[in-house]
């Protein structure tokens, strides 16, 4: 889905992935969205950070098994503690901020703009509230409202689009947007690193 729905949304990162890019993908989970971008965009290379430490055998593993094990690292770590400095053009991040603690997601998205390099992209998919409690009735946000229970006993919350785009611009990210993903709630929060 990311490929489908979020690339062609962001053309300056879909021209970047052409030409080749270097890539940090966040809470890379199992690794199956870096091998569809490693198989997708020959060109790139890849770091995944998880604090998962079976999650990280797993995406060495499917990246092996794709025979892309070249150009995709895995290591274990915290989002909120990486350690990168202008080392990537391109972090991405799916459906994870949401599972870093609120009062870590500032620290987070600091260390994402420090490991960027000088006119690189962050791209964040995940669930968005709506920003009136009345919408929340709409079907629509059933999915997201069944995840912020879960996410809530773990002191875990969603926030609404108003609450998200902050959280990169007091980062320093620049020309951030919020835009929705498809017919459901998810959503693109994307920023840049200025130049």
């Amino acid at each position: 889905k990311f490929l489908e729905l979020v690339i062609p949304q962001v053309p300056r990162v879909a021209a970047m992935l052409q030409h080749g890019a270097t890539i940090l993908d966040v809470g890379c989970g199992g690794g199956t969205f870096m091998t569809a971008l490693a198989q997708a965009y020959p060109a790139c290379e890849f770091v995944g950070i998880d604090s998962d430490p079976h999650a990280v055998r797993l995406a060495n593993f499917e990246a092996a098994s794709a025979g892309v094990s070249e150009r995709i690292q895995v290591q274990y770590g915290k989002a909120e503690e990486i350690v990168f400095t202008h080392q990537f053009n391109l972090i991405t991040m799916n459906s994870m901020l949401r599972e870093v603690c609120s009062p870590l997601q500032p620290r987070l998205l600091k260390c994402c703009f420090t490991a960027l390099k000088p006119g690189g992209a962050v791209l964040i998919t995940d669930f968005t509230l709506p920003d009136a409690l009345c919408e929340l009735r709409d079907p629509v946000h059933r999915a997201a409202l069944m995840d912020l229970l879960v996410e809530m006993t773990w002191g875990h919350r969603l926030q609404t689009r108003h609450e998200q785009i902050p959280l990169l611009t007091q980062a320093g990210f620049v020309n951030v947007k919020n835009q929705p993903l498809g017919d459901n709630v998810y959503t693109l929060l994307c920023g840049e690193k200025p130049g």
